[in-house]
């Protein structure tokens, strides 16, 4: 019996606990790192592609997912790599719904649901800064059925104005200004300035709650040492 494991996270059902059974007390696993998982990837998209027609939250989640893990630098190197046949404008909507789950994955209850349209109309407005409006709309109105959540999100973006509903030329969030960006060692880190507002953004490697508070001290120390 083999057993992936992906940053330490076993991907096997822990039969020794289930069973009570000492045979399964140890199990063979092959251990990998993050960044060789490619392959397998880019293989379990094609395969549900072939089963089953996916959607665009689907394809972008799988990317993020990816990204988060290690496999990938960054959100848009994972789409560009698990989707390498589709067309510039077919990635750019799969990383629009990308951010979709990235910013409002754990709010929303029918997400996969979510049609192409009403999907650009909500990145557009992530990607204006609105996640927090977007948010708390969806977290107060306690939406039961995907017709309840659809409405929610409408009224949500009906509340931001028309300009929500114009094209743009890229799924890419706009460049901001005053950004710095760096990468290595699996991460993408990018820091922008908007006015007062200074967003802090790391992709490619999941920071658990200590690691964080330590990231924000750090932070902090810099800051009142300036």
């Amino acid at each position: 019996m083999l057993a992936l494991f992906i940053q330490d996270i076993p991907l096997c059902y822990c039969l020794s606990e289930a069973t009570g059974d000492a045979r399964w007390s140890t199990i063979k696993a092959i251990v990998r790192a993050p960044e060789a998982l490619g392959g397998p990837f880019v293989a379990m998209v094609e395969e549900n592609e072939i089963r089953a027609q996916l959607s665009h939250y689907e394809r972008g989640r799988i990317a993020v997912i990816a990204a988060q893990q290690g496999v990938f630098t960054n959100t848009e190197a994972a789409v560009n790599a698990l989707f390498p046949v589709a067309s510039k404008a077919k990635r750019s909507k799969i990383r629009s719904f990308a951010v979709i789950f990235e910013e409002l994955g754990d709010v929303l209850h029918f997400a996969d649901l979510i049609t192409e349209k009403l999907g650009l109309r909500i990145a557009n407005a992530l990607r204006e800064g609105h996640e927090e409006h977007l948010r708390d709309i969806v977290i107060n109105g306690l939406a039961d059925t995907p017709d309840q959540e659809v409405a929610l999100l409408n009224k949500a973006l009906d509340a931001l104005g028309p300009a929500l509903d114009a094209p743009r030329r890229s799924g890419r969030p706009r460049k901001q200004a005053d950004a710095v960006t760096r990468s290595g060692n699996g991460m993408a880190m990018s820091a922008a300035r908007k006015g007062r507002v200074t967003t802090i953004r790391i992709e490619g490697r999941a920071l658990e709650n200590p690691a964080l508070e330590t990231l924000l001290a750090q932070i902090e120390r810099l800051l009142a040492e300036e």
